[in-house]
């Protein structure tokens, strides 16, 4: 997720008032820009429509709070607490896309590694030796040939 400043050229009421030709007030605000989806091999075609969904919803939750933020600095004081509110449910809602996603990968990669375990090839390493301790140490020590 990337936030990048925007400047918008809008009509804005003072300059009716203050005689400045209409259209030519500066805005600027923050825009949200959604990340690009990683593309993984294993998944099909599915996964990637899921992810690219939560991606969006993820996306648009983040834009909307950055946009309450900065309409949060012209409202009445006793708004203010409200607006933080949906701005906290916006990002209960990014959260949940946050967890949707890691549940997905998560999942993924369990698939993946029990593929990988259950398909690849296996090492036995059957080697027995039957000594006692006495032998293995005069081994160690050189004197048995």
């Amino acid at each position: 997720m990337e936030i990048v400043k925007v400047e918008k050229l809008v009509e804005h009421p003072m300059e009716q008032v203050l005689d400045i030709e209409p259209g030519t007030t500066m805005t600027e605000r923050k825009e949200v820009l959604p990340s690009t989806i990683v593309t993984v091999p294993d998944y099909d075609v599915k996964d990637t429509e899921i992810e690219s969904k939560l991606e969006e919803i993820y996306a648009i939750a983040m834009s909307q709070v950055v946009s309450v933020g900065d309409a949060l600095e012209g409202v009445e004081g006793k708004y203010k607490a409200r607006i933080g509110e949906a701005a906290a449910n916006m990002l209960n809602v990014a959260l949940g896309a946050v967890r949707e996603k890691r549940e997905l990968k998560q999942h993924k990669d369990d698939l993946a590694l029990e593929q990988n375990s259950n398909g690849g090839p296996k090492t036995v390493n059957n080697n027995l030796v039957v000594t006692d301790r006495n032998n293995i140490l005069k081994l160690l020590s050189g004197k048995l040939k």
